[in-house]
Parts: structure tokens; C-alpha cells; sequence
């Protein structure tokens, strides 16, 4: 259970005062963004460590069959998981409201003392390894691979990730798309593969430059 310490009741704002790896499948809950038809659970914005990662969609499921060692009269044949569809959120998020297939991402790099050189790197994963939560088929299982690739495209600064359900057959798209802002010269790459999409960006930060 968190305890007030580390989440403590104030009027205007929910806040975690520090990191307890122990509690993060239950704060990654209390700070998921959804908006009724994208969320998103509230990982940590390195990826790792995380207690359930997960980025959701409403109404988007994979069907599995439910065997009995003998069959009865209104015994379901089949159930069905909500899909962990792919993952594309890093830090700074919000989910829309008025158009709820969108999230966005704000990312800010300051170098501090000195000239660096900043490489940022974003990203869409289909097939995040899921948590298994009970070996009771009634409850929602741990899918392993539900999603399929079916297409790819690399754009000038972002991508384009399709894929379907092995069984239900349902089809989505993912999509990211990037502007940067950065003083001087940056360079922005593009590497696309059946399941993952990792546009990296990178720049000379001189001191204070963000």
C-alpha cells in the first residue's frame, strides 16, 4: 500500500516524494493518463525499472480459448485481454481530449557547464514483455506475442509502426512525429524494424544552450 508519506494528501496536486521500487505497479496506476480511449500508465520516463509497462486503447483486445476438461452448458469458449499496444511514451505527457488518438511528449536538455554532445532518443515497441498476474484463465492473461508486424515506414522526422491481433484480427497503427528545436546543427536518424521504431536526434549543446 502507498503510504502517505510517500504520496501525501494535498488539495491541488498528486505528487510522489521519492521512489519506492516496491510500489511502482501501484504508482505507475495512480499516474496513468488516460482520456476514455488512450492510456497510458505512468512508467518511469528511462523505461526501467517498471512494475507493469503498458500503453492501452480502448476496445482493442486479443481472444484466447478457455479449454475445460469437460465442456458444460454456459461455459465461456473464449476470452479476451486488452492489448498492451506499442509504446511511445517517454516524459512531460499528456493525452488529449479533443483528439483522443493523440498523446504528446515535451523533452528539454540543458548542458549545464560545459559543450556536449546531447543524443535523444524516442521510441514505438510493440511486445513488451508482460507481468503474469494469476494462472486463473478467467483472469485477464499475460499474452505472449499478440501482436503481429504487417507493415513499416520510416518518416523525415518521426514513424509508422501497423500491426494486428493474431486472433481477433483487429488492426492499429502507431504513429510519432517529432519537432525539434535545437541551437546550431542536429542530426536525425531513423531506424525502423518489424516491431520497433527508434529515431534518434542528435546535437552540439553548448553551456546553458537547451
Amino acid at each position: 500500500m502507498i503510504s502517505e508519506e510517500i504520496c501525501p494528501a494535498e488539495p491541488w496536486q498528486v505528487r510522489e516524494t521519492r521512489l519506492d521500487p516496491d510500489l511502482l505497479a501501484q504508482t505507475e496506476s495512480v499516474f496513468a493518463l488516460p482520456n476514455g480511449y488512450l492510456g497510458l500508465r505512468g512508467n518511469l520516463d528511462e523505461g526501467e525499472p517498471y512494475g507493469i509497462p503498458g500503453t492501452y486503447l480502448n476496445s482493442f483486445f486479443e481472444e484466447r480459448p478457455l479449454p475445460y476438461p469437460e465442456g458444460g452448458y454456459g461455459y465461456p469458449e473464449q476470452g479476451q485481454t486488452v492489448v498492451n499496444v506499442i509504446d511511445g511514451k517517454l516524459i512531460r505527457r499528456l493525452v488529449s481530449f479533443t483528439q483522443r488518438s493523440v498523446a504528446a511528449v515535451v523533452y528539454e536538455v540543458e548542458a549545464v557547464d560545459r559543450q556536449v554532445r546531447v543524443t535523444v532518443q524516442s521510441g514505438l515497441e510493440a511486445g513488451e514483455e508482460q507481468v503474469k498476474v494469476s494462472d486463473d484463465p478467467r483472469v485477464a492473461a499475460a499474452l505472449e506475442h499478440p501482436l503481429e508486424a504487417v507493415e513499416q515506414d520510416a518518416e523525415q522526422h518521426g514513424a509508422v509502426l501497423l500491426h494486428r491481433t493474431r486472433r481477433s484480427g483487429l488492426l492499429m497503427a502507431a504513429g510519432m512525429d517529432h519537432i525539434v528545436e535545437a541551437r546550431g546543427d542536429h542530426q536525425e536518424e531513423t531506424d525502423v524494424g518489424a516491431d520497433r521504431a527508434r529515431p534518434p536526434v542528435g546535437a552540439q549543446q553548448a553551456p546553458r544552450a537547451r
